[in-house]
């Protein structure tokens, strides 16, 4: 590390000053070994991702798959602010194939983010700041690597489209209804949050610039909410398909602070959390001093738009508009948007935010790589168990949810959906979201067993779901032909056959 930053430090005769041509190609590199990750698994590790691929397995079938999936799961085509990869997902499917084309779109995900956020750094400063190398880390945050692939595409379009907003300060209201008004809905598109974030980082960066030149608080928020009204265009389907009730859907859990805190936690959640707790330790402490010593060097329309990020982040509730986790997938944007308004003015502070952010950012790429390569194998050896199985048969699943066993994320949770796209079973680990995805399981719909929430594990670590003896007393034994289960319980049940076993996951056969 200390060879490259010195390769990287080439000062104008002094060579201890970090140049934007070098920076730039760094950030280039950054942006192209971003896909490691991927390139060494045969399965990302992504619990949200399972479903995703289901989904669009069911989105793009033929009509002899539609029709064998049609009694097991209602699939409809509608305008909804959720179909970024789904529609993005369609020329690589055709190409790749429905198990490859969908990871390969996934896997372009993170160097679009890091474009995206140079992009952002060039437009706010005219260059790669040393500081963007502390914003990489978060490219990998624990909402990505838990598979929220719509909303890190929207946020990417978001950034993109700020960077362009602050890069055209001088152009004229009808040009910026034409250049940002579809922009605007092509983000809200991908992601209702992403169109959100986006609102955010444009409408502080104008109430900044609007406060510049008059300090007058009334007129500047007016003048800068007229200005950002392009922005607003999404309004109109919001309240045409869905109203002021469909964003109020679900809402709840507000002021959750017990929950706000271990997402502070999770934030960089990936494979070793000693590791990950460490790198946000050391990420908060570069942010505090950056706060304390660089205030010469701040991009107050960033900053503005980070606190205001943060700030939404502590008020919003955690359930909002059909999702889940509407405040924390706020934190790593804030964080990466922060460390992007700053530019240190000593060499010696950007050598170390430069050396620093790196060598996190590929510290969690090998991490991840590493994890994700031996779980992918074990988890391609668990759905093997599924060969001997009929297609179209029902089976009922059982284990751990991801969200209480975050390092490493396990996932086997909605891996069982994978078994939808080459075995065309019904499984219970389908989201059932109506409204903010275009397929949801009905099979079982009275039955108690019928999407994700009905497999989880409930232990001592996970206060959700039934104990494993609850599992199979509730279990509605005529609408099932198998119990797939992830669990570390005994299913020693007479009315069960056991099949066959994988690396963690036991198949059984339902008695009749």
């Amino acid at each position: 590390m200390g060879e490259a930053v010195g390769r990287v430090m080439g000062g104008e005769g002094s060579g201890s000053t970090l140049t934007p041509k070098r920076l730039g190609a760094v950030a280039g590199f950054c942006a192209l070994i971003s896909v490691l990750p991927f390139l060494f698994t045969p399965l990302p590790m992504m619990p949200d991702l399972f479903n995703h691929m289901a989904r669009y397995a069911a989105l793009y079938a033929d009509g002899a798959t539609a029709s064998r999936l049609a009694g097991y799961y209602e699939v409809h085509w509608t305008l909804v602010a959720n179909l970024g990869m789904d529609l993005l997902v369609y020329p690589f499917i055709r190409v790749f194939g429905t198990w490859h084309g969908p990871i390969i779109a996934t896997a372009l995900l993170p160097p679009l983010m890091i474009g995206a956020l140079a992009a952002l750094s060039r437009a706010a400063w005219g260059r790669i700041v040393p500081t963007f190398f502390l914003a990489l880390p978060f490219v990998y945050t624990y909402s990505f690597l838990f598979g929220f692939t719509n909303y890190h595409l929207a946020v990417a379009l978001a950034c993109i489209v700020t960077a362009g907003w602050i890069a055209l300060p001088d152009l004229s209201a009808a040009r910026r209804w034409v250049v940002f008004a579809p922009s605007a809905c092509v983000v809200w598109l991908a992601h209702l949050a992403g169109w959100g974030v986006l609102v955010v980082l444009v409408g502080a960066a104008e109430v900044v610039t609007g406060w510049r030149r008059s300090h007058a608080p009334f007129p500047t928020l007016w003048r800068s909410g007229l200005a950002c009204l392009p922005l607003a265009v999404p309004v109109i389907p919001i309240v045409l398909h869905t109203g002021p009730a469909g964003i109020a859907s679900g809402m709840g859990r507000f002021f959750d602070w017990p929950f706000k805190e271990r997402w502070l936690a999770f934030v960089l959640a990936s494979e070793w959390q000693p590791f990950d707790l460490a790198s946000l330790a050391l990420l908060v402490g570069l942010a505090t001093f950056l706060v304390m010593t660089e205030r010469d060097g701040i991009e107050p329309r960033l900053l503005a738009g980070a606190s205001a990020l943060g700030a939404l982040f502590l008020i919003l509730p955690r359930n909002m508009a059909g999702s889940s986790y509407a405040d924390e997938r706020l934190l790593p944007v804030a964080f990466m948007v922060f460390f992007l308004s700053f530019a240190p003015r000593r060499s010696q502070v950007q050598a170390i935010c430069f050396a620093c952010g790196l060598a996190l950012f590929l510290s969690r790429l090998v991490l991840c790589a590493v994890g994700w390569h031996e779980r992918g194998r074990e988890a391609l050896a668990d759905l093997a168990v599924l060969r001997t199985v009929p297609e179209g048969s029902r089976i009922a699943v059982f284990g751990t949810g991801s969200l209480c066993d975050p390092w490493p994320l396990g996932g086997y949770d909605e891996l069982p959906s994978l078994a939808i796209m080459d075995r065309h079973v019904f499984v219970n680990t389908v989201w059932n979201q109506p409204g903010t995805t275009l397929m949801r399981p009905v099979y079982n719909k009275d039955f108690g067993f019928n999407e994700v929430n009905s497999s989880y594990e409930r232990s001592e670590s996970c206060p959700i779901g039934r104990t494993a003896d609850a599992f199979l007393e509730a279990l509605p034994r005529s609408r099932f032909d198998y119990v797939w289960t992830f669990s570390a319980a005994s299913f020693a049940d007479p009315g069960l056959a056991f099949v066959a076993a994988g690396p963690k996951a036991k198949l059984y056969r339902v008695l009749r």
